[in-house]
């Protein structure tokens, strides 16, 4: 299930002073926040995976999106709701995010930093992104296997181009170089060539060119894997035209889409990795409170 609540059995909320015994733990589990249907079910169906892997690691589970667009789900009022309502003393945020870029980077670090300093007898720890390890990249490897199941690829002909969002941040592209890395060892001798695309920005990786590269060379069947969380704008709209554009200019072109990264069973266990990392540190950092040390690195 997916509904936010607790995640093993409830404790009693511990007074702001009280640090004796085990602190109690609350995970909040946020994205960017989107009006769209297909964006919301993702990260639902990923909250009620990670409910089922961390029972007894964590007290509490809520959602909540960096945007406020409704505004209960907000991701500030999601962290004071953390301590007030259900008596956490550590919160972890787990963002339902891929890489680095001006959210991880920036605004999510600041926004932990504001709601630390109204709480500060609890401790709240921001986990890593989803490619902050090349973990996530057997997902990815698993979308195009189900792809290919009915149509496999050819080693003369097919071209996989992994599509992704595309990123000012040069920490947020360099997170992506490992996935072409595994990409290229994984798929010797079954597919042509694999390349590397972007959505926007870095203009000269756009999808367009990638699909234009294929239809130049006789590369006639193009597997675009999204490296994109859940279905959403890009994928049901944006990708589709691109490619119908570039079957238009190149008839024999065959344009096909893997399943996005989605939010099932393989990525929460990323997801709860993610969330063990910043508990181990959260903990630390409570210890160190405990003990009269103040904060710790």
């Amino acid at each position: 299930m997916s509904a936010e609540g607790p995640v093993s059995n409830p404790q009693p909320a511990a007074t702001p002073s009280g640090l004796a015994g085990p602190p109690r733990i609350a995970a909040v589990l946020f994205d960017h926040g989107s009006r769209a249907p297909g964006p919301r079910r993702t990260l639902g169906e990923a909250m009620g995976h990670l409910r089922e892997r961390i029972g007894g690691q964590a007290d509490v589970l809520l959602r909540a999106s960096m945007e406020e667009i409704e505004s209960w789900h907000w991701l500030p009022h999601k962290l004071r709701e953390a301590v007030e309502d259900h008596g956490a003393q550590v919160v972890i945020g787990v963002p339902f995010f891929l890489s680095m870029g001006r959210h991880m980077g920036e605004d999510n670090p600041r926004t932990f930093a504001e709601i630390q300093a109204e709480y500060p007898p609890a401790v709240f720890e921001l986990a890593r992104p989803l490619l902050a390890e090349p973990d996530v990249t057997d997902v990815l490897v698993a979308r195009v296997r189900e792809a290919c199941s009915g149509q496999p690829l050819d080693p003369a002909r097919s071209v996989v181009i992994l599509a992704a969002h595309g990123n000012r941040d040069p920490a947020g592209v360099a997170f992506r170089q490992p996935i072409v890395e595994r990409f290229e060892r994984e798929l010797a001798g079954q597919a042509a060539a694999v390349r590397e695309a972007v959505l926007k920005f870095e203009g000269d990786r756009l999808l367009e060119l990638r699909l234009d590269e294929a239809g130049r060379r006789g590369w006639n069947d193009a597997l675009v894997v999204p490296v994109l969380l859940g279905p959403g704008r890009y994928t049901e709209e944006f990708i589709p035209q691109v490619a119908a554009a570039a079957r238009q200019r190149h008839p024999a072109l065959q344009v096909r889409m893997a399943r996005p990264i989605g939010g099932g069973p393989d990525v929460a266990d990323v997801l709860a990795r993610r969330f063990a990392e910043a508990r181990a540190r959260a903990l630390a950092r409570w210890q160190a409170l405990r003990s009269g040390r103040g904060d710790c690195d």
